[in-house]
């Protein structure tokens, strides 16, 4: 019965658990952030995580995931045109600072979006893959329903300024999580600083630093990219994700204030969140891939099956280092079955809990139908009458055997 079961994982992605980072309120200056495991989506440490705010230049990594997913020749040329770049300088927006009738590569726009926030890069790649700006901002909005980002709501392709163009912390971290998941994204994302290809505007290239890596401590060698906003309204912005000691966590933090300094506070916070969190948590493995679990009983009338259940994946989770998988505790749903089961059926779940929260759940379907055992199918109250028909049709058919084999003898 080995083919019986299906297993799939679900994380509790909502949770905060309930043993937070040793920081204080006035410690960090954004008026919202969310930490988030960046393996399994669930929740580490926020502050108003489900609020609405204005995402600012943090739209850029749709703008960037639906350009990537549209343009596979990275090579392939694009001519900019004054319709591109209309309107860009008198809302003094971020560009890379391409020029009207400089023909470049796919690959540099993708670079100019992220790296320096260019919004000339961002509306010559939805010319290109939709014919207008307004048109590519739907395409952003269907890959946001898709990824189940509810409170997302695109106007424009740069973040510039609209009281309808709104997001979350949460969901921009959710949206960089299935971003990082495209390696053409991944790569340039983490790309620190790059020359683009040399243009008759631009004989040795343009040199494009990224603007989170620009004002980072060298202290954060753990940063592995990020992509900075800011707009009066949404204040400093920063979505960004970090990598240290098998941990992997995206931080998203918006509105903080703009101060003079030489490093931005949004960068400030990034540190001291992140900082804290390596400092404070780890990775605990909470089942590995193939262990073997408590095995299921599939009990019969007249007989019972053990089914044997392993993990079909690894389970991690991201834990204040005060616990370790000891601690946790392992709840089964069920002890035993009784058939018939259907194919997909849930037959068994595995609550994993640590400190009194759900952290992970590991269940399992049926991959096939497993129907009542014959004799107890017929051995049932719906088949009485069947039954007595069919011992009465025996009963008679042995009554005359005997007396057919006991005529024959006294004959003989």
């Amino acid at each position: 019965m080995g083919k019986f079961l299906k297993g799939f994982i679900s994380i509790c992605c909502c949770l905060i658990f309930t043993q937070p980072l040793s920081i204080s309120a006035d410690e960090i200056a954004s008026q919202y952030y969310v930490l988030m495991d960046a393996k399994t989506s669930r929740v580490i440490e926020g502050k108003g995580e489900d609020d609405l705010i204005y995402p600012a230049s943090m739209t850029k990594i749709m703008t960037l995931l639906v350009a990537v997913e549209q343009l596979k020749d990275l090579d392939e040329k694009i001519t900019i045109t004054d319709e591109m770049l209309a309107g860009l300088a008198e809302a003094n927006a971020s560009v890379a600072g391409f020029v009207s009738g400089e023909t470049v590569s796919v690959r540099d726009l993708f670079y100019g979006l992220m790296l320096p926030s260019g919004a000339d890069a961002c509306v010559a790649l939805a010319v290109r893959i939709a014919g207008s700006e307004e048109a590519y901002v739907e395409l952003m909005n269907e890959r946001a329903a898709e990824l189940g980002l509810t409170q997302t709501y695109f106007v424009n392709t740069t973040g510039l300024h609209e009281d309808a163009h709104v997001s979350t912390v949460k969901e921009i971290a959710l949206l960089l999580k299935a971003a990082l998941r495209n390696p053409v994204f991944k790569n340039i994302f983490e790309t620190k600083e790059i020359i683009t290809e040399t243009t008759w505007a631009h004989p040795e290239g343009i040199y494009l630093i990224s603007s989170t890596f620009r004002y980072a401590d060298p202290s954060m060698d753990y940063l592995i990219g990020g992509k900075t906003g800011f707009t009066y309204e949404a204040g400093l912005c920063l979505a960004s994700a970090a990598e240290k000691e098998n941990m992997s966590l995206i931080l998203v933090t918006a509105k903080a204030p703009v101060e003079l300094g030489y490093q931005p506070i949004h960068i400030q916070d990034a540190k001291l969140i992140y900082d804290k969190a390596f400092d404070e948590y780890h990775q605990v493995v909470l089942l590995s891939k193939d262990e073997a679990l408590p095995a299921l009983t599939i009990k019969e009338k007249f007989k019972a099956n053990e089914i044997d259940l392993k993990a079909s994946e690894t389970i991690t989770a991201i834990l204040p280092k005060t616990i370790e998988r000891e601690s946790c505790s392992y709840t089964y749903l069920n002890e035993s079955l009784t058939p018939p089961i259907t194919q997909g059926e849930l037959i068994q779940t595995l609550t994993i809990t640590c400190q009194g929260e759900a952290i992970a759940s590991l269940q399992f379907t049926a991959e096939e139908n497993i129907e009542k055992d014959l004799l107890f199918q017929l051995f049932t109250k719906e088949n009485t009458a069947l039954l007595f028909v069919i011992l009465c049709a025996v009963t008679a058919f042995v009554y005359r055997f005997l007396h057919r084999r006991d005529k024959i003898n006294n004959e003989a």
